[in-house]
C-alpha cells in the first residue's frame, strides 16, 4: 500500500468515527507497526482497526458517512465492516465482550465451494442505500474497482439482504471454517492514546501483552507471517485462550474450559 494514501485514508476514517462519537483502536498489523516501526508495516495489505459492536441504527449512520465520503463499503452481519478508498482496504472488526473475554469471528474458505460462497456474500454485502446509489456507481466505474462492488451496487437492497442471510446460514456448513478471535477483556477494556503520523489514535492499554499473545516474538519483523496458523488469539478448539487449559464441547457447538469459567457459544 502507498504510505501517503494509507495515512490519508486512516485519518479520514478517524474523522468519521469522531463525528459519530465512536471510539476505535488500532489492531493487528497497524497496531504492531505503530509500536514497533512507528509507521505502517511496508508489506501489510490493509488497515486493521477495531471497535465494539453497536446497534444497527448506529452502524447504518456510520456506513452512510463512509459512503458520502467516497468509500466503498461492505457490511458483514454485525462483526465486520470492510471499506476501501484510494485502493487502501480498511477492515473494521467489531468485538463483543463479557467480563473475561473480547471476541469476534469470520469465516475462512478451505475449498472452491467455500470460496464461491464467500465471494457471493461479498457481493451481497455491498452497502448502497438508494440515496447514495447513483453517486457510488460512478465511483466504482471511474476507479475501476472490483466487479463485485459494481454488481453488488446494482442489486436492490431488500433482495440482496435476503440472499445474503441464506448464504450466511449455509456458509459455516459448506467449505468454510469459523475463525474466532478471543482475547482477554482486560487487554482492551481500557484504551490509551498514541501519536501515529502526527495524530492521536487509541490502542489497547495492554497493547504489548496483546502483541505477545498474537505474534509471540513480535519485536522481530517477519515478512512471511501466516496469521491463520500463527496468530495466538485465534481460538483453537481444544485450548482455552485465557488460561491455556483444555476445553471440551459445550451445548450446541460451543466450548468451555475444564479449569476456568471460559465459555464460547
Amino acid at each position: 500500500m502507498n504510505e501517503e494514501y494509507t495515512k490519508q485514508t486512516l485519518s479520514e476514517v478517524k474523522d468519521i468515527f469522531d463525528e459519530h462519537g465512536i471510539d476505535f483502536w488500532l489492531d493487528f498489523g497497524v497496531l504492531l507497526g505503530s509500536i514497533r516501526e512507528k509507521r505502517f508495516i511496508p508489506w501489510d495489505k490493509d488497515i486493521d482497526i477495531a471497535s465494539w459492536t453497536m446497534p444497527k441504527t448506529k452502524i447504518r449512520k456510520l456506513l452512510d458517512s463512509f459512503l458520502s465520503k467516497g468509500f466503498l463499503v461492505r457490511y458483514f452481519k454485525n462483526n465486520c465492516i470492510n471499506i476501501n478508498k484510494r485502493d487502501c482496504p480498511v477492515s473494521i472488526a467489531l468485538y463483543d465482550h463479557d467480563s473475561e473475554k473480547a471476541y469476534t469471528c469470520w469465516f475462512i474458505s478451505f475449498n472452491k465451494v467455500g470460496h464461491l460462497i464467500n465471494c457471493l456474500i461479498s457481493i451481497f454485502s455491498v452497502y448502497n442505500p438508494y440515496k447514495h446509489l447513483n453517486n457510488n456507481i460512478s465511483i466504482y466505474i471511474e476507479k475501476k474497482m472490483p466487479v463485485r462492488f459494481l454488481i453488488g451496487s446494482l442489486i436492490p437492497y431488500s433482495c440482496k439482504n435476503c440472499i445474503k442471510k441464506i448464504l450466511q446460514i449455509i456458509q459455516p456448513k459448506i467449505g468454510n471454517n469459523r475463525m474466532t478471535i478471543v482475547i482477554p477483556y482486560q487487554f482492551v477494556k481500557q484504551l490509551k492514546k498514541i501519536e501515529f503520523y502526527n495524530q492521536e489514535y487509541l490502542i489497547p492499554s495492554q497493547a504489548e501483552q496483546l502483541l505477545n499473545l498474537r505474534y509471540g516474538k513480535w519485536e522481530t519483523p517477519k515478512k512471511n507471517y501466516n496469521y491463520e496458523s500463527e496468530d495466538g488469539t485465534i481460538f483453537k478448539k481444544d485450548v482455552c485462550p485465557l488460561c491455556g487449559c483444555l476445553t471440551k464441547p459445550y451445548l450446541f457447538g460451543g466450548y468451555k474450559c475444564s479449569s476456568c469459567s471460559f465459555k464460547l457459544d
